[in-house]
């Protein structure tokens, strides 16, 4: 497995952008956070997730990313090196949440 992996401009300028508009938007909600009444924020979270189809256009970067491990052999774990790197990303989890939250 090589440690070098190669992306064309245009993937690049497309995971850019995507990635960017998001963060920039978020942060500009964020930052907007103060003007608004309490707990609107939140529903501009909300909002300009579903409106612009945040979580779709992740996936789609995501996918981008993840096109580029498609070849990598699988260990003797049936996992590619990719899936054994990722084993300790924490993801969110409605068990944990609730119990945060006592519910």
């Amino acid at each position: 497995m090589s440690d070098k992996i190669e992306f064309s401009r245009a993937e690049v300028v497309e995971l850019i952008r995507q990635i960017g508009e998001m963060t920039i938007s978020l942060n500009s909600i964020g930052s907007a956070a103060i003007d608004l009444p309490e707990g609107e924020w939140e529903k501009a979270v909300v909002e300009y997730i579903v409106e612009t189809s945040a979580v779709e256009r992740l996936s789609s970067c995501r996918a981008i990313l993840s096109a580029k491990f498609e070849d990598e052999p699988l260990g003797e774990d049936d996992e590619s090196g990719l899936s054994r790197e990722l084993n300790d990303t924490k993801y969110w989890d409605v068990s944990e949440y609730r119990s945060k939250h006592g519910l």
